[in-house]
């Protein structure tokens, strides 16, 4: 399954190093879910403000279940001060 995925913020930095942009495609066997999708990357769950799929919220509680879209948005917790 092919799904593409844009890295907002200071998580464009997990993307491999010769990639251009925030945006990439990546493939997998099966049916991936969102914490899959992480652990490609190497992202930590507590980097993460939120997920977008397809355009639509992803509860947290739900990271763990095989997805369905095709495009995935992350989001990265911001501090401040």
């Amino acid at each position: 399954m092919e799904i593409e995925c844009i890295l907002h913020g200071s998580l464009e930095d997990y993307l491999p190093e010769d990639h251009r942009g925030n945006r990439i495609r990546v493939e997998f066997k099966t049916a991936p879910s969102i914490d899959d999708i992480l652990t490609h990357f190497k992202i930590g769950r507590d980097y993460l403000q939120f997920v977008l799929e397809d355009g639509c919220y992803i509860e947290l509680e739900n990271w763990h279940k095989p997805v369905s879209g095709k495009l995935f948005q992350f989001w990265p917790r911001i501090s401040g001060g």
